[in-house]
């Protein structure tokens, strides 16, 4: 107790530094938990698409020009061509189809979104659930009159597992009657492929499925061209699927290879880690030195305190811990800052771990200073 009281008046005859040194632990201890955060995520969505460069697939790129998107939209034909190019490519080939709206703004101030999914959706993005089901194969294929809906973990105190609610539909604005048959676990994510730069997370989403019968009366122009913006197909011959739309002359849409997107997604990535590397790293270093330049004046100035210290029977280890509860207290006092903000999750167990190798490798100047400090030294300062 008498320790943490000597500690507190270090910490009153260095005010100034101690914030600077508060200010500076709480930031990299928010940028190790967003670098944390963020390589986790995009690590698990990055491997959820090691399938897609494993196998032949090919998402859609939409080259559509808006003079072009606007006659297809007075174009009454456009609806049902594509319609029926999505049953060509529901009968005969593996596929993944997503699309979603931005539908309100919840109260903690996030974007409560809407998604509509198709039936390999959560398998080939490795999708789990916190409670419920996923959609049966019944669910796909033809519209209740209570539409089957899963949401992500954020939403399970909004909207309760299995009740009914009314939701919007993001494509054309009307409400309908939903029932929550299941929860996604936290942070469920996955990757649009004509979006490499970040992972699209599912927190905030409440999910319907795609009727496979694909009906005009399901679909708005909207849903339709969004749809077709993520489809992600598996085949050996995009090129004949390639020419089967093209000869709808509806959007001018293109088929990629998957791998190369990969690719691309991988290097961003790496790019990313080690921006944030070096980030840390400079931050890293630079609280380091401002604790062993506060430490080295604390041994300076207070030598004399020391050596009374031991003189009234405390040890050099009485000492060394004073050191120590200096760097941990403000250790605690960012984490729950750091806590407070993000709340509480795995991930600031690997940022207390962080904090606590920082803190370590801080006290291995004032441990030598004065281990290497006899007492008659002590004394005679």
């Amino acid at each position: 107790m008498r320790q943490i009281k000597y500690v507190f008046l270090d910490y009153k005859q260095r005010k100034g530094s101690i914030i600077i040194l508060l200010i500076l632990s709480i930031t990299i201890l928010f940028i190790f938990n967003f670098f944390a955060k963020s390589f986790l995520d995009s690590t698990t969505s990055l491997k959820s698409l090691k399938k897609f460069e494993n196998q032949q697939s090919f998402y859609t790129v939409d080259n559509t020009s808006d003079d072009r998107l606007n006659h297809l939209m007075n174009n009454k034909d456009t609806i049902k061509k594509e319609l029926n190019f999505f049953k060509e490519i529901q009968e005969n080939y593996q596929y993944i189809m997503e699309y979603g709206y931005e539908i309100d703004i919840l109260d903690n101030g996030e974007t409560l979104n809407q998604r509509s999914v198709n039936q390999s959706f959560f398998e080939l993005y490795n999708l789990n659930l916190y409670k419920g089901t996923f959609f049966s194969e019944d669910d796909y294929s033809s519209k209740k009159n209570i539409i089957p809906i899963i949401i992500g973990y954020n939403l399970k105190d909004i909207y309760e597992y299995g009740k009914t609610y009314d939701f919007i539909n993001g494509g054309t604005g009307e409400t309908f009657k939903g029932k929550v048959i299941g929860i996604l676990e936290i942070n469920s994510n996955f990757r649009e492929f004509n979006d490499s730069e970040t992972s699209i997370s599912l927190n905030n989403s409440y999910i319907l499925p795609i009727f496979n019968d694909f009906k005009s009366k399901d679909m708005s122009f909207s849903d339709i061209d969004m749809a077709l913006s993520h489809l992600i197909i598996f085949t050996k011959n995009v090129n004949q699927i390639q020419e089967i739309h093209n000869q709808l002359n509806t959007f001018e849409t293109n088929f990629i290879n998957c791998k190369d997107k990969i690719d691309n997604m991988l290097e961003i990535q790496l790019h990313n880690i080690l921006f944030f590397i070096g980030i840390l790293i400079f931050l890293t270093l630079l609280i380091i030195f401002i604790l062993w330049t506060i430490f080295n004046k604390m041994i300076k100035q207070q030598m004399n305190e020391y050596g009374i210290h031991i003189l009234c029977g405390a040890t050099h280890r009485d000492i060394f811990i004073r050191f120590i509860l200096f760097i941990f207290i403000i250790i605690f006092i960012s984490h729950l800052f750091v806590i407070i903000i993000n709340g509480i999750s795995l991930i600031q167990i690997f940022t207390l771990c962080f904090s606590l190798i920082i803190g370590l490798v801080s006290l291995i100047y004032p441990y030598f200073k004065i281990k290497n400090i006899d007492t008659i030294s002590i004394i005679k300062l």
